[in-house]
Protein backbone atom coordinates (compact mmCIF):
# COMPACT_ATOMS: atom_id res chain seq x y z
CA UNK A 1 0.00 0.00 0.00
CA UNK A 2 1.23 3.42 -0.89
CA UNK A 3 2.24 6.42 1.63
CA UNK A 4 -0.41 8.34 0.15
CA UNK A 5 -3.16 5.82 -0.02
CA UNK A 6 -2.12 4.72 3.86
CA UNK A 7 -1.92 8.40 5.27
CA UNK A 8 -5.89 8.91 3.69
CA UNK A 9 -7.25 5.27 4.71
CA UNK A 10 -5.73 6.44 8.58
CA UNK A 11 -7.54 9.58 8.08
CA UNK A 12 -10.89 8.58 7.37
CA UNK A 13 -11.16 5.45 9.73
CA UNK A 14 -10.55 8.24 12.39
CA UNK A 15 -13.23 10.36 11.08
CA UNK A 16 -15.39 7.53 11.29
CA UNK A 17 -14.05 6.76 14.77
CA UNK A 18 -15.00 10.85 15.47
CA UNK A 19 -18.33 9.71 13.63
CA UNK A 20 -19.32 6.55 15.84
CA UNK A 21 -18.65 8.17 19.11
CA UNK A 22 -20.21 11.72 18.79
CA UNK A 23 -23.46 12.10 20.96
CA UNK A 24 -25.68 13.72 18.34
CA UNK A 25 -23.94 10.83 15.97
CA UNK A 26 -26.45 10.55 12.40
CA UNK A 27 -26.60 7.02 11.34
CA UNK A 28 -26.81 7.71 7.45
CA UNK A 29 -23.37 9.61 7.43
CA UNK A 30 -21.96 6.79 9.20
CA UNK A 31 -22.74 4.15 7.14
CA UNK A 32 -21.97 6.18 4.28
CA UNK A 33 -18.40 6.83 5.79
CA UNK A 34 -18.15 2.86 6.03
CA UNK A 35 -19.13 2.10 2.88
CA UNK A 36 -16.88 4.33 1.18
CA UNK A 37 -14.05 2.84 3.78
CA UNK A 38 -15.21 -0.47 2.52
CA UNK A 39 -14.47 0.45 -1.28
CA UNK A 40 -11.06 1.96 -0.52
CA UNK A 41 -10.29 -1.11 1.06
CA UNK A 42 -11.40 -3.37 -1.81
CA UNK A 43 -10.11 -0.97 -4.28
CA UNK A 44 -6.45 -1.01 -2.63
CA UNK A 45 -7.21 -4.81 -2.39
CA UNK A 46 -7.37 -5.58 -6.20
CA UNK A 47 -4.84 -3.11 -7.00
CA UNK A 48 -2.10 -5.24 -4.39
CA UNK A 49 -3.34 -8.09 -6.84
CA UNK A 50 -2.78 -6.51 -9.78
CA UNK A 51 0.95 -5.63 -8.89
CA UNK A 52 1.53 -8.92 -6.92
CA UNK A 53 0.47 -10.61 -9.96
CA UNK A 54 2.56 -8.34 -12.25
CA UNK A 55 5.52 -8.99 -10.29
CA UNK A 56 5.22 -12.60 -10.60
CA UNK A 57 4.98 -12.34 -13.98
CA UNK A 58 8.07 -10.32 -14.77
CA UNK A 59 10.21 -12.84 -12.59
CA UNK A 60 8.91 -16.36 -13.40
CA UNK A 61 11.24 -18.03 -16.15
CA UNK A 62 10.27 -20.29 -18.95
CA UNK A 63 8.95 -23.74 -18.25
CA UNK A 64 10.36 -26.61 -20.38
CA UNK A 65 7.97 -29.15 -22.41
CA UNK A 66 10.12 -32.03 -20.66
CA UNK A 67 7.43 -34.64 -20.93
CA UNK A 68 6.37 -36.50 -24.29
CA UNK A 69 2.86 -37.98 -25.87
CA UNK A 70 4.03 -40.54 -27.54
CA UNK A 71 0.29 -41.06 -29.41
CA UNK A 72 0.22 -37.46 -30.48
CA UNK A 73 4.40 -36.99 -30.85
CA UNK A 74 3.97 -33.81 -28.96
CA UNK A 75 6.07 -32.38 -25.76
CA UNK A 76 4.41 -30.95 -22.86
CA UNK A 77 5.27 -29.88 -19.73
CA UNK A 78 4.65 -31.66 -16.54
CA UNK A 79 2.79 -30.01 -13.57
CA UNK A 80 4.85 -30.79 -11.21
CA UNK A 81 7.42 -28.76 -13.33
CA UNK A 82 5.18 -25.87 -13.35
CA UNK A 83 4.36 -25.51 -9.68
CA UNK A 84 8.41 -25.84 -9.57
CA UNK A 85 9.28 -22.90 -11.32
CA UNK A 86 6.21 -20.78 -10.19
CA UNK A 87 4.98 -21.82 -6.31
CA UNK A 88 8.10 -20.19 -4.42
CA UNK A 89 7.79 -16.55 -7.17
CA UNK A 90 4.20 -16.60 -6.34
CA UNK A 91 3.87 -17.32 -2.58
CA UNK A 92 7.10 -14.86 -2.30
CA UNK A 93 4.42 -12.23 -3.46
CA UNK A 94 1.06 -13.28 -0.96
CA UNK A 95 -0.63 -15.73 -3.63
CA UNK A 96 -2.07 -18.60 -3.11
CA UNK A 97 -3.99 -21.27 -5.11
CA UNK A 98 -6.77 -23.66 -4.48
CA UNK A 99 -8.03 -26.24 -6.79
CA UNK A 100 -11.39 -27.94 -6.75
CA UNK A 101 -13.96 -29.85 -9.25
CA UNK A 102 -16.75 -28.27 -10.63
CA UNK A 103 -19.55 -29.23 -12.87
CA UNK A 104 -19.18 -28.92 -16.39
CA UNK A 105 -21.95 -28.13 -18.67
CA UNK A 106 -20.53 -30.64 -21.90
CA UNK A 107 -21.18 -34.08 -21.20
CA UNK A 108 -17.76 -36.37 -21.02
CA UNK A 109 -16.02 -33.39 -19.62
CA UNK A 110 -14.82 -32.35 -16.82
CA UNK A 111 -14.49 -28.65 -15.02
CA UNK A 112 -11.12 -27.48 -13.13
CA UNK A 113 -12.05 -24.66 -10.81
CA UNK A 114 -8.54 -22.62 -9.05
CA UNK A 115 -9.31 -19.96 -6.62
CA UNK A 116 -6.41 -17.41 -6.88
CA UNK A 117 -6.26 -15.94 -3.62
CA UNK A 118 -3.50 -12.62 -2.65
CA UNK A 119 -2.47 -11.82 0.93
CA UNK A 120 -4.12 -8.24 0.44
CA UNK A 121 -7.41 -9.71 0.54
CA UNK A 122 -8.03 -9.73 -3.07
CA UNK A 123 -9.17 -13.22 -5.03
CA UNK A 124 -10.07 -14.34 -8.39
CA UNK A 125 -12.09 -17.26 -9.74
CA UNK A 126 -11.20 -19.27 -13.19
CA UNK A 127 -12.30 -22.44 -14.66
CA UNK A 128 -11.38 -24.80 -17.82
CA UNK A 129 -13.29 -27.31 -19.32
CA UNK A 130 -11.48 -30.55 -20.38
CA UNK A 131 -13.04 -33.58 -22.27
CA UNK A 132 -12.26 -37.36 -20.27
CA UNK A 133 -8.76 -38.45 -21.09
CA UNK A 134 -9.23 -42.14 -21.24
CA UNK A 135 -9.15 -42.94 -25.27
CA UNK A 136 -6.17 -43.08 -27.47
CA UNK A 137 -6.31 -41.93 -31.03
CA UNK A 138 -6.59 -45.18 -32.39
CA UNK A 139 -10.29 -44.96 -30.20
CA UNK A 140 -9.42 -47.62 -28.26
CA UNK A 141 -9.39 -47.27 -24.03
CA UNK A 142 -5.98 -46.68 -22.28
CA UNK A 143 -6.78 -45.46 -18.87
CA UNK A 144 -9.29 -46.42 -16.50
CA UNK A 145 -12.53 -44.33 -15.54
CA UNK A 146 -11.08 -43.22 -12.32
CA UNK A 147 -7.16 -42.17 -14.12
CA UNK A 148 -8.98 -40.48 -16.98
CA UNK A 149 -10.81 -38.15 -14.20
CA UNK A 150 -7.54 -37.87 -12.34
CA UNK A 151 -5.75 -36.94 -15.91
CA UNK A 152 -7.83 -34.32 -16.87
CA UNK A 153 -8.02 -32.64 -13.54
CA UNK A 154 -4.14 -32.77 -13.70
CA UNK A 155 -4.29 -31.40 -17.05
CA UNK A 156 -6.70 -28.83 -16.15
CA UNK A 157 -4.68 -27.63 -13.18
CA UNK A 158 -1.53 -27.11 -15.28
CA UNK A 159 -3.62 -25.27 -17.95
CA UNK A 160 -5.06 -23.09 -15.71
CA UNK A 161 -2.00 -22.65 -13.64
CA UNK A 162 0.18 -21.83 -16.80
CA UNK A 163 -2.57 -19.15 -18.17
CA UNK A 164 -3.48 -17.57 -14.63
CA UNK A 165 0.08 -16.57 -14.25
CA UNK A 166 0.91 -16.42 -18.53
CA UNK A 167 4.03 -18.79 -18.02
CA UNK A 168 5.93 -19.55 -21.20
CA UNK A 169 6.87 -22.78 -22.39
CA UNK A 170 9.56 -24.17 -24.19
CA UNK A 171 10.72 -27.19 -25.76
CA UNK A 172 12.97 -28.82 -28.49
CA UNK A 173 12.17 -26.72 -31.34
CA UNK A 174 13.27 -23.50 -29.51
CA UNK A 175 16.67 -21.91 -28.28
CA UNK A 176 14.99 -21.97 -24.74
CA UNK A 177 15.11 -17.88 -24.53
CA UNK A 178 19.11 -17.80 -25.82
CA UNK A 179 19.95 -15.17 -27.99
CA UNK A 180 16.51 -13.48 -28.01
CA UNK A 181 15.91 -10.19 -27.68
CA UNK A 182 13.48 -7.98 -25.35
CA UNK A 183 11.78 -5.24 -26.72
CA UNK A 184 11.70 -2.36 -24.42
CA UNK A 185 9.80 1.03 -23.63
CA UNK A 186 10.30 4.13 -25.33
CA UNK A 187 11.57 6.78 -23.40
CA UNK A 188 8.89 8.67 -24.06
CA UNK A 189 7.20 5.71 -22.22
CA UNK A 190 9.37 5.47 -19.94
CA UNK A 191 9.06 9.38 -18.88
CA UNK A 192 5.28 8.84 -18.47
CA UNK A 193 5.61 5.92 -16.03
CA UNK A 194 8.11 7.63 -13.95
CA UNK A 195 5.90 10.66 -13.59
CA UNK A 196 3.00 8.43 -12.16
CA UNK A 197 5.15 7.18 -9.94
CA UNK A 198 6.05 10.06 -8.59
CA UNK A 199 2.74 11.42 -8.45
CA UNK A 200 1.27 8.35 -6.82
CA UNK A 201 3.69 8.15 -4.05
CA UNK A 202 4.59 4.50 -5.07
CA UNK A 203 7.28 2.78 -3.99
CA UNK A 204 9.95 2.77 -6.94
CA UNK A 205 12.47 0.24 -6.14
CA UNK A 206 9.35 -1.79 -5.40
CA UNK A 207 7.27 -1.09 -8.90
CA UNK A 208 10.37 -2.06 -10.35
CA UNK A 209 10.62 -5.79 -8.98
CA UNK A 210 6.61 -5.55 -9.49
CA UNK A 211 7.57 -5.26 -13.45
CA UNK A 212 11.00 -7.37 -13.48
CA UNK A 213 12.96 -4.27 -14.21
CA UNK A 214 16.36 -2.91 -13.30
CA UNK A 215 14.76 0.54 -14.28
CA UNK A 216 12.07 2.63 -16.34
CA UNK A 217 14.07 2.42 -19.60
CA UNK A 218 14.16 -1.31 -19.24
CA UNK A 219 10.68 -2.08 -18.60
CA UNK A 220 9.49 -5.12 -21.08
CA UNK A 221 7.35 -3.20 -24.15
CA UNK A 222 4.61 -6.04 -23.31
CA UNK A 223 4.15 -4.77 -19.70
CA UNK A 224 4.04 -0.84 -20.77
CA UNK A 225 -0.26 -1.28 -20.84
CA UNK A 226 -0.19 -3.13 -17.29
CA UNK A 227 1.70 -0.68 -16.03
CA UNK A 228 0.20 2.10 -16.66
CA UNK A 229 -3.20 0.87 -15.92
CA UNK A 230 -2.22 0.32 -12.74
CA UNK A 231 -1.25 3.09 -11.99
CA UNK A 232 -3.67 5.34 -13.28
CA UNK A 233 -5.61 3.64 -11.14
CA UNK A 234 -4.12 4.50 -8.18
CA UNK A 235 -3.88 7.92 -9.15
CA UNK A 236 -7.22 8.28 -9.67
CA UNK A 237 -7.81 6.65 -6.04
CA UNK A 238 -6.03 9.06 -4.88
CA UNK A 239 -8.03 11.96 -6.11
CA UNK A 240 -11.29 10.96 -6.42
CA UNK A 241 -11.04 10.16 -2.28
CA UNK A 242 -13.03 12.53 -0.09
CA UNK A 243 -15.83 12.15 2.40
CA UNK A 244 -19.40 12.56 1.29
CA UNK A 245 -20.16 15.68 0.39
CA UNK A 246 -22.30 17.20 2.97
CA UNK A 247 -20.15 15.26 5.72
CA UNK A 248 -19.00 17.95 8.69
CA UNK A 249 -16.34 16.40 10.56
CA UNK A 250 -17.47 17.13 14.21
CA UNK A 251 -14.69 18.89 16.09
CA UNK A 252 -12.63 16.72 18.74
CA UNK A 253 -14.26 17.28 22.34
CA UNK A 254 -11.72 19.16 24.47
CA UNK A 255 -9.83 17.37 26.72
CA UNK A 256 -11.26 17.06 30.26
CA UNK A 257 -9.87 20.02 33.11
CA UNK A 258 -8.99 19.06 36.66
CA UNK A 259 -11.80 18.50 38.78
CA UNK A 260 -12.77 22.30 40.45
CA UNK A 261 -11.70 21.86 44.49
CA UNK A 262 -14.87 22.63 47.10
CA UNK A 263 -14.29 25.68 48.69
CA UNK A 264 -15.77 26.00 51.92
CA UNK A 265 -19.33 27.35 52.47
CA UNK A 266 -20.51 30.59 53.56
CA UNK A 267 -21.66 29.24 56.85
CA UNK A 268 -18.59 27.84 57.49
CA UNK A 269 -17.12 31.05 56.62
CA UNK A 270 -18.67 32.82 59.19
CA UNK A 271 -18.20 29.97 61.92
CA UNK A 272 -14.23 30.61 61.41
CA UNK A 273 -14.31 34.03 61.53
CA UNK A 274 -16.17 33.70 64.91
CA UNK A 275 -13.96 31.51 66.34
CA UNK A 276 -10.82 33.49 65.01
CA UNK A 277 -12.11 36.87 66.61
CA UNK A 278 -13.08 34.56 69.75
CA UNK A 279 -9.50 33.28 70.58
CA UNK A 280 -7.48 36.97 69.17
CA UNK A 281 -6.22 34.98 66.33
CA UNK A 282 -4.01 36.45 63.75
CA UNK A 283 -6.30 36.27 60.11
CA UNK A 284 -3.01 36.83 58.44
CA UNK A 285 -1.13 33.88 60.00
CA UNK A 286 -3.61 31.76 59.29
CA UNK A 287 -4.41 33.00 55.20
CA UNK A 288 -0.35 32.76 55.33
CA UNK A 289 -0.42 29.35 56.49
CA UNK A 290 -2.48 28.14 53.56
CA UNK A 291 -1.13 30.71 50.33
CA UNK A 292 -4.60 32.34 50.53
CA UNK A 293 -5.49 35.69 49.57
CA UNK A 294 -8.84 35.31 51.58
CA UNK A 295 -10.68 33.08 53.59
CA UNK A 296 -12.96 32.10 51.48
CA UNK A 297 -10.93 30.60 48.84
CA UNK A 298 -10.50 28.17 51.78
CA UNK A 299 -10.77 24.50 50.95
CA UNK A 300 -12.22 21.90 52.85
CA UNK A 301 -9.28 20.26 54.26
CA UNK A 302 -7.55 23.57 54.32
CA UNK A 303 -10.99 24.53 57.30
CA UNK A 304 -10.24 21.36 58.55
CA UNK A 305 -6.84 22.32 59.63
CA UNK A 306 -7.39 25.70 60.43
CA UNK A 307 -10.13 24.35 62.68
CA UNK A 308 -7.52 22.21 64.31
CA UNK A 309 -5.30 24.98 64.72
CA UNK A 310 -8.17 27.05 66.45
CA UNK A 311 -8.58 24.35 68.37
CA UNK A 312 -4.89 24.67 70.12
CA UNK A 313 -5.68 28.30 70.67
CA UNK A 314 -8.77 28.29 72.54
CA UNK A 315 -7.48 25.36 74.77
CA UNK A 316 -4.46 28.05 75.90
CA UNK A 317 -6.80 31.06 75.62
CA UNK A 318 -9.53 29.56 77.82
Amino acid sequence: MSTAIAVRDSSLLAMIERVATTPEMDLGKLERLIELQERVLAQQARMDYAAAMSAVQGQVGAVCRAAENTQTHSRYALLDDVLRALVPIATEHGFSLSFSAGVSPSAGERRTCCTVMHSGGHAEDYTIDLPLDGVGIAGKSNKTPIHSVKSAHTYGRSMLTQMIFNVALTGESDDDGNGATVDTITADQAAEIDDLVTRTGADRAAFLRFVGASDMASIRTSKYAQAVTMLKRKLTQIQDYAPPPDFVAPEPEPEPGPEPVAKISDAQHRRLEARITRTKANRDEIKNAFGLDHLTNMTRDQYDAADRMLDAKEVHHE
